[in-house]
């Protein structure tokens, strides 16, 4: 098993410390043992949750209601820090170490494999963080703050030069950088003679009517908004620091699927000014996996290069439409396309601060890298589909 490893990570993940490991990873430890214990300022109790015979089982499931520590739910553990002995390190029973992983790394989403919704999605409302209501709160950051503070309190007790300098990093408490991200699954409402006929044939529209609708300017198509709301990204961006907001577009690549429906390229028609508005704005341009990419997430790779032979250029930003990345496996495929890393999609229907940001094989104790996003906010913005994700 690789819990050392996992723990070491996620220790200097929760200590904001850039270097691993570096003093403040090293000054903390994981352990049971009164011996290793002995070597640190701070230890975590495991909670048993990483052991064999109990990982993977009911048993490392946490039961609700969830216990408080310091007036933060705890998934695993006890709420109270005691010393390990006499004039021995500072001891917290609350098992953050297992309890980051439980929310970071999809663990419920491999234990519960049986949930799945009409789109191969785990559901958001049977999730832990909604059914023990703290998904409006970023637990995982707290956890953080407290283990920081514990850690400094450790540090002047020592009364040790060596760690009477070091400083622990400053995170206040607001948004790093804020991403407008649109997903292009629809530039327009009519277009062309796919439109034309569907607007005759399937809506019942009388033929004159289709054929204004089909082929009149994009400008007056009620989906074909996007002057008007890259205006106001910009207006957004004014207002914050320079380099702290970035608008993205989420385009698709043609599939078979129902769901992905129309299928365009940004080569052609529409979707080619949609390109041309982005480079006008200086949008950044990044690729929504198709829904055909969710059901054969083999062929992800090959739909990435079309895009980007399509724009002449690298890909770095990839998400799901519909929000179907369907298992905990398909997180990490993404980034294994090169350098492309998955923006975060969110919870399906909920909003909140989802904590899915460890590249992590939840099935293997593997872990790969960070990708952390302290927030997502989703808006269901136009009304004029029924097709809430």
């Amino acid at each position: 098993m690789r819990t050392d490893k996992i723990a070491r990570y996620i220790i200097s993940f929760l200590l904001r410390e850039e270097e691993l490991p570096g003093k403040l990873t090293n000054a903390v430890g994981y352990t049971a043992n009164l011996v290793e214990m002995s070597r640190y300022k701070v230890v975590i109790m495991p909670s048993g949750f990483f052991d064999v015979g109990v990982y993977g089982t009911e048993a490392a499931d946490p039961k609700l209601p969830l216990l408080e520590w310091e007036g933060i739910p705890l998934l695993f553990g006890t709420p109270c820090v005691t010393r390990a002995y006499a004039g021995g390190p500072i001891l917290i029973h609350a098992d953050i170490v297992a309890s980051t992983y439980y929310l970071v790394s999809r663990y419920e989403e491999m234990y519960r494999r049986t949930e799945r919704d009409a789109y191969g999605r785990f559901p958001g409302k049977k999730s832990l963080p909604y059914r023990a209501g703290f998904l409006h709160r970023p637990i995982v950051e707290e956890y953080g703050e407290q283990l920081r503070s514990l850690l400094q309190s450790a540090f002047r007790e020592s009364g040790q030069e060596e760690y009477s300098k070091i400083e622990m990093p400053s995170i206040p408490r607001k948004f790093a950088r804020v991403h407008l991200t649109h997903d292009i699954d629809c530039p327009y409402e009519y277009h062309g003679v796919r439109s034309l006929f569907r607007a005759y044939v399937k809506e019942h529209k009388s033929l004159w009517n289709a054929y204004q609708l089909a082929f009149r300017s994009l400008l007056s198509d009620r989906y074909f908004t996007f002057d008007r709301f890259l205006e106001w990204n910009r207006e957004v961006e004014r207002r914050l620091p320079k380099g702290k907001c970035k608008t993205l577009f989420f385009y698709k690549t043609p599939s078979k699927e129902p769901e992905d429906r129309p299928n365009y390229r940004v080569t052609h028609g529409a979707a080619r000014r949609v390109h041309l508005y982005a480079r006008k704005y200086g949008v950044e341009e990044a690729f929504h996996i198709p829904m055909e990419g969710s059901l054969h997430p083999e062929r992800i790779e090959q739909q990435l290069h079309l895009l980007e032979h399509d724009l002449k250029k690298s890909i770095t930003h990839a998400r799901y439409h519909y929000l179907a990345a369907r298992e905990p496996e398909d997180f990490f495929i993404p980034s294994q396309c090169r350098n492309t890393r998955r923006l975060h999609d969110g919870l399906p229907r909920c909003c909140g601060f989802p904590t899915w940001y460890l590249s992590s094989d939840s099935l293997h104790y593997a872990l790969y890298r960070y990708h952390y996003q302290p927030c997502i906010a989703s808006a269901y913005a136009n009304g004029l589909f029924a097709r809430p994700y």
